[in-house]
C-alpha cells in the first residue's frame, strides 16, 4: 500500500521535467504522460505497488542459459 505516499511520488516525478513536459515544440519528444495512449502514467498513482524480481542472466542475454 502506498496511499500515503502517493503527493510525494506525483512530486518526485515532476521534479524530472524532461520527462512530464514537452520543452521543445518537437512532436517527437513524447512525455510520460503520452505513453501507451496516456495509461502508462496514472499507473504509478495507484493505491498499490506490485514488484516482481527479474534477475538478469550471467551471459548477458535474455534467454537464462550460460
Amino acid at each position: 500500500p502506498v496511499q500515503e505516499v502517493l503527493a510525494q511520488k506525483q512530486q518526485a516525478l515532476c521534479e524530472h521535467r524532461s520527462q512530464m513536459t514537452r520543452l521543445r515544440p518537437d512532436p517527437r519528444w513524447s512525455t510520460l504522460g503520452e505513453v501507451a495512449g496516456g495509461q502508462f502514467l496514472p499507473l504509478f498513482f495507484q493505491p498499490y505497488e506490485c514488484f516482481y524480481r527479474w534477475q538478469w542472466p550471467a551471459n548477458g542475454h535474455g534467454n537464462g542459459h550460460i
